[in-house]
C-alpha cells in the first residue's frame, strides 16, 4: 500500500476533482432531473472530500483509532433519483451531452474504486481496510446511480418498467 497519508491525500484530491466535474456536468445538462442528480453527486463528493481531509488530519495528529466511521445520513441518491424520476417528464432523447458526461463519470468512478481496491489489498491494519472498504462501497453506489441515469436517459420508458418491476417506484 502507498503511504497512508499519500492515499488519504490522493483520495481527497480525487473527490475534489470529481466534485468539480459534476458541477461542470450539471451546468451543461439540459434535463432538469439530470442536472439535479449531478448537483447532488457534486455535494456528495464535496462531503467526502471534507471527510477525507478530517480523517487525514486526525490520523496525522492522533491515530487511526481516533477516526470515527461516517454517519449514514438520509436516503441513498439512487433511491432519491428513482423517486424523483417518476415525477418528472421523461427526457427526450437524444441527450448526447448528458450521456457523454455520464460515460466520463462512470470511467472516473471506476478508476477511483479501482485505486481504493488496490490499496485495500495492501492495507496494513483492520482500521485501514475498513476505511477503504467504506470508500469502495460509496464508489460502487455512485457507479450504480450513474448506470441507472444512463439507462434512464437512453430509454426512459424501459427504465420506468424496470424500476417498477424492481419495486423501486413504490412510496
Amino acid at each position: 500500500m502507498d503511504d497512508l497519508f499519500e492515499v488519504l491525500t490522493r483520495s481527497e484530491e480525487m473527490a475534489g476533482k470529481s466534485a468539480e466535474f459534476y458541477a461542470r456536468a450539471a451546468g451543461a445538462c439540459s434535463d432538469a432531473l439530470g442536472a439535479a442528480m449531478l448537483s447532488m453527486l457534486r455535494r456528495e463528493k464535496l462531503l467526502q472530500m471534507w471527510r477525507l481531509r478530517a480523517v487525514r488530519l486526525t490520523v496525522r495528529h492522533e491515530s487511526w483509532n481516533a477516526v470515527k466511521p461516517p454517519v449514514e445520513e438520509g436516503i441513498p441518491l439512487r433511491i432519491v433519483f428513482r423517486r424523483l424520476a417518476v415525477r418528472h417528464e421523461p427526457p427526450r432523447p437524444p441527450l448526447e451531452r448528458e450521456l457523454d458526461a455520464l460515460g466520463m463519470a462512470l470511467e472516473m468512478e471506476q478508476a477511483i474504486v479501482g485505486y481504493h481496491g488496490g490499496q485495500f489489498e495492501d492495507a496494513g491494519s483492520d482500521a485501514e481496510r475498513r476505511f477503504l472498504e467504506q470508500l469502495i462501497a460509496e464508489g460502487q453506489e455512485v457507479i450504480l446511480l450513474i448506470t441507472d441515469l444512463q439507462y434512464y436517459f437512453t430509454d426512459p420508458h424501459g427504465w420506468v418498467m424496470t424500476a417498477d418491476a424492481d419495486g423501486f417506484l413504490v412510496d
